[in-house]
């Protein structure tokens, strides 16, 4: 399957898991409230939206501070814990940078968010790896 609103191919979490997965998406009420949700939906997976409220022409405001970090982002982590989600993913207001939440509700911060999805490519195809500068080491 194929979505015209995001241009990926859907991989069931059916295939994964034995149903499909319900994701959490706190998008800030930011510029990926829209297409995070459409992405997930589109991927096969089920979005569950906090904070991802557009209007146009009125500003909603973040309810949250903005950055996708740690400490910002517990409402998403309690979402996940209470509603028994699959998995979280949090963005800043315009979208460019993301954190995810497994499924206990505990934080995978953004750095160890590259090294997971490395690990998976490289798996499957080795090659060089390319993130970018703002990037740090710990």
């Amino acid at each position: 399957m194929r979505s015209s609103a995001t241009g990926c191919s859907a991989t069931s979490g059916t295939a994964i898991i034995g149903r499909k997965l319900k994701v959490g998406v706190d998008a800030v009420n930011g510029a990926a409230s829209v297409a995070a949700v459409q992405l997930v939906d589109a991927l096969g997976a089920e979005p569950v939206k906090l904070y991802c409220s557009i209007e146009s022409g009125k500003p909603v405001g973040f309810p949250r501070p903005p950055e996708p970090t740690a400490e910002n982002i517990t409402d998403l982590c309690n979402l996940v814990k209470e509603r028994k989600l699959d998995l979280g993913i949090a963005f800043d207001p315009d979208g460019d940078r993301f954190s995810c939440v497994d499924e206990t509700g505990t934080r995978i911060g953004e750095e160890a968010t590259i090294c997971l999805a490395a690990r998976y490519v490289l798996s499957r195809k080795k090659g060089a790896v390319v993130v970018n500068l703002s990037t740090t080491r710990r």
